[in-house]
């Protein structure tokens, strides 16, 4: 975060001030770097619950990549694959 300020406030951007950015083309830059108290999509995030559940429900997807991967090639290539990564 260092060298990072605010596009609202110009204040310096620390763990301590929290952060976030946005993507514009602005000034050049792809970022607009903010604070947390001047973030514009402060409280338009994902709860906790949302995330576990976004979490939970990846490891449900992954798992059914893996099986129908091992459907596809066979077991024993499969996990010979997987001892090579």
């Amino acid at each position: 975060m260092s060298g990072q300020q605010c596009a609202e406030c110009g204040c310096d951007i620390t763990e301590e001030t929290g952060w976030g950015f946005t993507t514009t083309l602005a000034e050049g830059s792809p970022y607009a770097w903010y604070c947390g108290e001047h973030h514009p999509n402060k409280g338009k995030g994902y709860t906790l619950a949302d995330l576990e559940r976004m979490r939970e429900d990846a490891k449900v997807e992954q798992a059914r990549y893996e099986m129908s991967l091992m459907d596809q090639v066979g077991p024993d290539v499969y996990f010979h694959a997987k001892e090579q990564q």
